[in-house]
């Protein structure tokens, strides 16, 4: 898993967000990325999908928003659990969607505890 997570680093510029106990360091170094003008993709779930439905969101994408004070644009990814099911390696060949909503601005979500604005983007998120 470490060689795993190391080489999808190396070859497709990501890094592994700490799903629990401490986040400080994945927060700091997202922060990093945001003040040098990087876009940050995050996949809300934490996780891939067992069915391919997409899972609630963890309240992690609340948080990140209102500590980075920062735009979000909503993104939905349909066709890729057919492409590459939970526990394979390889993909197969299909077709993927990529439905992008209109930006949130953060002054919409400020002042919003993270299980709000958690639940906003995944509503944003349901309806693309």
């Amino acid at each position: 898993k470490y060689l795993y997570s190391n080489l999808t680093t190396l070859v497709l510029n990501t890094y592994p967000f700490a799903r629990e106990g401490s986040i400080k360091k994945s927060l700091r170094y997202t922060g990093k990325l945001i003040d040098k003008g990087w876009n940050i993709i995050i996949f809300p779930e934490g996780g891939r999908s067992q069915s391919g439905e997409m899972k609630p969101f963890k309240t992690g994408i609340g948080l990140i928003t209102e500590e980075m004070k920062t735009d979000i644009i909503p993104i939905k990814i349909q066709g890729n659990y057919e492409i590459m099911p939970k526990g394979k390696v390889l993909p197969k060949p299909g077709k993927v969607q990529v439905k992008i909503g209109k930006k949130i601005p953060y002054h919409e979500l400020r002042g919003k505890s993270y299980l709000e604005i958690t639940k906003i983007l995944e509503k944003r998120v349901r309806e693309l």
